[in-house]
């Protein structure tokens, strides 16, 4: 792997691209939760707002960093810009066809950029008060009022913007986008090796949960990527890359984004960064820390669990600890709602933690839960069975579901792991320290996290795998060359065959969703949205035709056919 000279000041460009995205992403969260503080709403503006203000601190820094000429401009301001436009568009022309998506997630979108202020009000109350109600039911609103909101207040400020539900999604393009560019520009500083890095840098940011769930409303591929930014974030302060003041602060914000994408995430990137921070002390003690920095991290992270839980997270964390009990209610604490039971198979339960990972990791991949009544089977490690063809267009699949290839992509990761591990701690031990912390824990993890088992439960199990890879590239072995560039070979093709049948199932459902609402545009028409249905996608309805020329109905009309796997349409009035 030959090095190339490249010059600083461009990577330092397309870092502060991803950055610009971070900023963006955080500023329309944080304006949005603040003002719901003094009872106003989403906006459409705070869209703008977040436009300019990420420009006006990456400008300032560029200004700082005597780096202020116009091709940095471009690359840091306005390449990001339009790709958060074009994601917009892109995301805008793909409706979701999952049923979380299509119910407690939309819905919650919606009602958020109709008005809904959780802070102050039910989600049933406002929804009852509406001229146009939806009809939601307590096993959609239970979610939407008490789960973390970051990702859908984002989506419904770009809803609010662009009048069309579906451009929200846009989150999940613009974070992949943003993970690249942080990890294709340090890998470069550091590596100089242009196609490892680009390689490299592809492969974290198209694992298959990210790959299943890319054009969905699902936020477990958003868990794996802002887990992955606090810990790059660390690595990232040991290098003379960047102003450390500048990180610190992108690591702030990604916190508190973590904080608010979803309650596990809460935990993850707490364990994770708590690793860290038991090792900054160590190193404080024996004085190879500088302690200003240390005390400055300190209040950096303490300040982004303040804004984490008592600003953004405020309708959710501080709420539902006086209302019910617990932070984390609906999942823990009095009445607390079991969601695990009927989502695996039914013989898990008689399964340890350990027994429910290795079957679920060495199986044919499929989709079985409590329902199905049905077994998973072993299969040998890389042969491909025509059934499990159709799983792969899944965004939740039980088992196997980091892909077809996952079983002899884990056994390879462990022998490379066992086999390069004590090399790395003689060679760099600094490396190899810092890349214990995640992998520790996540060993730890699949021994004793109960779902552990479920791919998108536990994206970051993808940890071991790049660490295989890290330390093969440390090592600097001619001979180990083309293993490296085979493995993430063999890791691309894996993550892209569920790329390839998502997008496909997307297109699909889009296409057929469109042609019957397309027979309904000049008519005005009744939806049943009640029931075991999915009231989010009634949106979409809204969106097309126009809110004033749909009726909801709380019981299904006589005349009535299906057109999504989501609600039911009546005949033309």
């Amino acid at each position: 792997m030959k090095k190339i000279n490249l010059q600083l000041n461009y990577l330092k460009s397309i870092f502060l691209a991803g950055i610009y995205i971070l900023l963006f992403i955080f500023f329309n969260i944080f304006i949005s939760s603040t003002m719901f503080i003094f009872q106003i709403g989403i906006s459409k503006w705070y869209v703008i707002l977040s436009f300019i203000f990420s420009a006006l601190i990456i400008y300032f820094f560029l200004k700082k960093s005597k780096i202020l000429e116009f091709k940095y401009l471009i690359c840091s301001i306005l390449l990001p810009i339009l790709l958060i436009i074009g994601s917009i568009y892109i995301n805008g022309k793909f409706i979701d066809y999952t049923s979380d998506g299509n119910s407690y997630h939309k819905v919650t979108v919606g009602m958020l950029a109709n008005g809904w202020n959780p802070l102050y009000e039910e989600m049933v109350d406002f929804d009852t008060r509406s001229n146009n109600p939806v009809g939601i039911k307590e096993n959609v609103s239970i979610w939407g009022e008490h789960y973390a909101k970051a990702s859908h207040i984002f989506s419904a400020n770009i809803y609010s913007l662009t009048g069309n539900i579906e451009t929200g999604k846009c989150l999940n393009t613009i974070s992949i986008i943003m993970l690249f560019f942080l990890i294709v520009s340090f890998l470069l500083f550091h590596f100089r090796k242009i196609i490892f890095s680009i390689l490299f840098s592809i492969c974290i940011v198209t694992i298959p949960v990210i790959c299943a769930q890319y054009f969905t409303f699902y936020v477990d591929l958003l868990v794996y990527i802002y887990l992955f930014i606090p810990a790059l974030c660390f690595f990232i302060l040991e290098e003379d890359f960047l102003d450390k003041k500048m990180i610190l602060f992108s690591y702030l914000c990604s916190l508190v984004i973590a904080i608010n994408i979803k309650f596990s995430l809460f935990g993850y990137v707490g364990i994770f960064c708590l690793g860290y921070y038991i090792w900054y002390i160590v190193r404080l003690r024996r004085k190879e820390l500088d302690k200003k920095y240390f005390i400055t991290f300190t209040l950096t992270s303490a300040f982004a669990v303040i804004i984490g839980v008592f600003i953004v997270g405020l309708s959710v964390y501080p709420k539902n600890f006086v209302d019910h009990g617990h932070p984390f209610y609906p999942l823990m604490g009095k009445d607390k709602v079991d969601i695990m039971t009927m989502n695996q198979p039914d013989y898990f339960k008689e399964k340890s933690t350990i027994e429910k990972f290795i079957i679920a990791t060495f199986s044919k991949m499929d989709n079985i839960y409590e329902s199905t009544g049905l077994e998973a089977e072993y299969k040998i490690p890389f042969s491909i069975y025509k059934s499990e063809l159709n799983a792969l267009a899944s965004c939740d699949a039980r088992i196997s579901g980091n892909g077809i290839f996952f079983s002899g992509i884990f056994i390879i990761t462990i022998i490379l792991l066992i086999l390069t591990t004590p090399k790395i701690y003689k060679k760099n031990s600094k490396l190899f320290l810092m890349t214990m912390i995640p992998i520790s824990i996540t060993i730890i993890m699949i021994f004793f996290l109960s779902e552990s088992w479920w791919s998108r439960y536990f994206p970051q199990l993808y940890f071991l795998v790049f660490t295989s890879i890290l330390y093969l590239n440390e090592l600097n072995n001619r001979k180990v060359e083309k293993v490296i560039y085979l493995f993430m070979i063999l890791l691309l093709v894996n993550s892209f065959s569920i790329f390839v049948k998502s997008t496909k199932r997307a297109y699909d459902y889009t296409k057929e969703v469109n042609t019957v609402i397309s027979t309904l545009k000049e008519c005005k028409i009744s939806i049943y949205s009640g029931g075991d249905h999915f009231p989010g996608a009634v949106y979409n309805i809204f969106d097309k035709i126009g809110k004033n020329n749909v009726r909801v109905l709380n019981e299904i009309p006589d005349e009535a056919v299906f057109i999504m796997p989501s609600f039911i349409v009546g005949e033309c009035e």
